[in-house]
């Protein structure tokens, strides 16, 4: 449904995916989450209905036009009173704040993680979204360098059947590719 209505502007993250991040991402209850580049708000409004009230949710975008179509988008059906939004630059965002999950949909996430390293709790999970394999290489690199341990990387492909009498078959409309999905986890290293 929001993909439907969310004026796409952006690449999108289709619900499969969404679906798997917050799942693998243990993404539920009064859990705190860090986000970044929101683009329609898609995964957003998954993870705002995935937590409570007493869960918080703070998506950070450069660009103020994402932050806008977000809140537009996410607030066209729900009323969050967890979500803060926040125009500005994960590369060099600062916070005290402790979050169970950050999750990255960027060109360069493997560009933060060393910047976003110390606000993730031990046992809590890095995710980055990534449109390239060169990407999901960088992201597993970069992971590694700074002692996370890197669950896996997949790539989730959804393939409709067409189910007709005598003529049941998969759609011809095939999603064949949307992004790599990296699930890390920090662990506290003695």
């Amino acid at each position: 449904m929001f993909y439907r209505i969310s004026g796409r502007r952006t690449q999108t993250i289709l619900p499969v995916d969404a679906a798997y991040i917050i799942y693998t991402g243990s993404i539920n209850g009064s859990k705190k989450i860090l986000e970044s580049g929101v683009g329609t708000g898609n995964l957003s409004y998954s993870i705002l209905n995935s937590i409570n009230a007493s869960g918080k949710l703070v998506s950070v975008d450069i660009d103020k036009q994402n932050i806008e179509n977000a809140r537009k988008n996410v607030y066209s059906l729900i009323n969050p009173n967890n979500w803060e939004l926040i125009n500005g630059d994960i590369k060099t965002f600062k916070t005290e704040e402790l979050f169970d999950t950050i999750i990255l949909d960027m060109p360069e996430p493997w560009e933060c993680v060393d910047n976003l390293k110390n606000n993730l709790k031990f046992g809590g999970y890095f995710i980055t979204y990534s449109p390239t394999f060169n990407q999901a290489e960088k992201n597993v690199l970069s992971l590694n360098k700074n002692n996370f341990t890197v669950l896996e990387t997949v790539e989730l492909i959804k393939r409709n059947i067409l189910v007709r009498e005598n003529a049941t078959r998969p759609d011809n409309n095939i999603i064949g590719h949307t992004a790599f999905i990296t699930i890390a986890v920090k662990l506290n290293v003695l």
